[in-house]
């Protein structure tokens, strides 16, 4: 069994995301152990870990920190499942062994967002110290061992007054998932009236933002998760 740590930030006034991932994990993940939950903690969860933790830098660095302030702080598995509240489950799969996917798309260059900038930072700090500069920082769940994560913190710790930060996904992955990596296009939802079926038939997760939750995404979650998760009130 392998524990699953959700990282949120301040989300929707009923996190509905939320909910709705939560009802796929119950439905399609084998060996869950306990869910754990550090940012904020939404009043419909129950029988969860429930760790406060605010954002008080970029969100590459509040990612890191939730997860680093998560394995010092409690019992969580030594090797946990990264989620996050807009990941959806669509098809059968192991937690202990789910895979660390990447993309071969890289950020946007001409779109000069600070998270843009975090990643080529992320990848020009793994070209100087000789490593794979594998796109890990795709819409996906992945494995973080204790240990080798905690290992990172000198490395972050540098960027806590930088507006951009690292990305712990591109950083960690290259540096310790290389066996255990398999290429993926990005499972995101990008479009408003995408057909949902069509997009996930060869993936098993698919992700969507705010700005195409609303319509087809939450309609067809409606539909495929009725049944209230183990963690819901």
């Amino acid at each position: 069994m392998i524990d699953v740590l959700y990282i949120l930030g301040n989300g929707s006034k009923d996190n509905k995301e939320l909910k709705y991932s939560l009802r796929s994990l119950d439905k399609y993940v084998r060996n869950v152990g306990r869910v754990f939950i550090t940012g904020e903690c939404p009043k419909f969860v129950k029988d969860v870990v429930y760790t406060k933790c605010d954002d008080p830098y970029c969100r590459s660095l509040n990612h890191f920190y939730k997860v680093y302030s998560t394995f010092m702080t409690t019992d969580i598995s030594d090797n946990c499942l990264l989620m996050y509240d807009d990941i959806f489950f669509c098809k059968e799969v192991n937690a202990e062994t789910y895979p660390w996917y990447y993309t071969p798309v890289r950020s946007n260059k001409s779109f000069r967002s600070m998270y843009n900038l975090g990643l080529e930072m992320s990848y020009e700090w793994l070209n100087n110290h000789k490593f794979s500069e594998l796109n890990f920082a795709c819409h996906t769940p992945c494995i973080y061992n204790r240990e080798k994560f905690c290992k990172l913190e000198p490395l972050f710790n540098k960027y806590k007054c930088d507006n951009v930060g690292l990305s712990p996904r591109i950083i960690y992955g290259n540096l310790y998932c290389r066996d255990v990596q398999e290429m993926n296009m990005d499972v995101k939802i990008r479009a408003l009236h995408l057909s949902i079926d069509e997009f996930i038939i060869d993936k098993n997760c698919f992700s969507s933002g705010d700005e195409t939750f609303k319509g087809n995404v939450e309609n067809w979650l409606k539909n495929e998760f009725k049944q209230k998760s183990r963690w819901e009130k």
